[in-house]
């Protein structure tokens, strides 16, 4: 199983795909994490990173508010829950920006 790689809050995250709750930061060039967390399931898996992701951190950096910049891949299960945009791509976050002046 491998985990889907989103942002939340400008920050670059993964959830642990077996459902044991617990969440990571994803450094650069990171391709697997071992849930090791105090109460982790201690799998190790894989990173769906999306390829054009330093653009996308480019284009979400531009907002003031933290609290909007956030980006989701395809098929994630909280985009899913809560009706968010997936997969957009850098062109389409700038037009999202300029037409929401979002803060």
């Amino acid at each position: 199983m491998d985990g889907l790689v989103y942002v939340n809050h400008g920050r670059v995250i993964v959830d642990c795909p077996f459902g044991c709750g617990n969440a990571y930061r994803v450094r650069p060039g990171e391709t697997s994490i071992r849930c090791e967390a105090v109460d982790g399931c201690q799998a190790e898996f894989s990173l769906i990173v999306p390829d054009n992701l330093a653009a996308i951190l480019t284009e979400l950096r531009k907002r003031p508010s933290k609290s909007n910049r956030n980006w989701f891949p395809t098929g994630h299960p909280i985009a899913e829950q809560l009706g968010c945009p997936t997969s957009q791509t850098p062109e389409e976050l700038r037009a999202e920006y300029a037409e929401n002046a979002l803060d």
